[in-house]
C-alpha cells in the first residue's frame, strides 16, 4: 500500500519489487498512450525505474510474487517496444523461470511440512 490509515504516504515500507511493478506498468501505460504529450522518453524513463527498482533487491535469494510479475511486465514492454531485438527478452525470460521455480520449489517446501508425516 502506498498510503497508511491516516492517508499519508507510507513508501519506505513497500518492497522494492512491488514499486518495480508499479513503474513497468506506468511505463506500459505512456507507451499506449498516444493522444497526450507523454513521449517515448517517458515510458523508457519508467521501464528504466522498473529495472533498478527491480535490482535493489536480489531475486534469486528474496523472490516474490511481485518480482514475478514485474519480470513478466518488462518482458512484454521490451516486446512491445522493440520486437525485432530478442536478447534482452530471453535473458529475462531465464531470470523469470528460475525465480518462478524457487516460488514453486518453496510453496511445495511449506505444503509437506505443514501436513506432516505421511504413513
Amino acid at each position: 500500500m502506498l498510503y497508511d490509515q491516516e492517508g499519508n504516504p507510507c513508501v519506505d515500507m513497500l518492497h522494492p519489487h512491488r514499486i518495480s511493478t508499479f513503474f513497468i506498468a506506468l511505463a506500459l501505460g505512456a507507451h499506449y498512450e498516444q493522444e497526450s504529450a507523454v513521449g517515448e522518453s517517458d515510458s523508457e524513463t519508467y521501464n528504466l525505474l522498473a529495472l533498478a527498482a527491480l535490482s535493489l533487491s536480489s531475486i534469486i535469494h528474496e523472490v516474490t510474487c511481485s518480482a514475478l510479475q514485474a519480470l513478466f511486465l518488462i518482458i512484454q514492454y521490451h516486446y512491445f517496444t522493440d520486437p525485432g531485438t530478442d536478447e534482452t527478452r530471453w535473458l529475462l525470460f531465464g531470470a523469470l523461470c528460475r525465480a518462478a521455480q524457487i516460488v514453486s520449489a518453496l510453496l511445495v517446501f511449506h505444503f509437506c511440512n505443514s501436513i506432516g508425516p505421511v504413513c
